[in-house]
């Protein structure tokens, strides 16, 4: 899930990838759990 703690303001692509929810994120979580 999405980390519990204070996110900076910014665009909606920075906020994805702060929290891991960007291309990059996924990809590795997903191989994470392979």
């Amino acid at each position: 899930g999405v980390p519990d703690e204070f996110i900076e303001h910014g665009s909606i692509r920075e906020l994805y990838r702060l929290c891991g929810m960007d291309e990059e994120g996924i990809f590795k979580r997903i191989l994470s759990v392979s």
